[in-house]
């Protein structure tokens, strides 16, 4: 089964901002990291069915800061 690995961690005032994500195909085999795992990151796994996509990823960035994905 198809899944997606996300790394966030809770920051003050913003909610969660993903460090990570990593993608997996059928047989499990990474096909997409982008981002950097933090020690304490929290990590969630959303499993894909077969008809499923992700169509997109909106992301913010704050001047100044490294870039992650807030409230994805």
């Amino acid at each position: 089964m198809r899944r997606v690995d996300i790394y966030s961690e809770e920051m003050e005032f913003f909610g969660n901002r993903v460090n990570c994500i990593m993608m997996y195909d059928k047989i499990s085999q990474r096909i997409l990291d982008a981002g950097y795992d933090e020690e304490n990151d929290k990590i969630s796994v959303v499993h894909l069915e077969q008809d499923e996509r992700i169509v997109g990823v909106r992301s913010k960035v704050l001047e100044g800061k490294p870039a992650a994905h807030l409230d994805l």
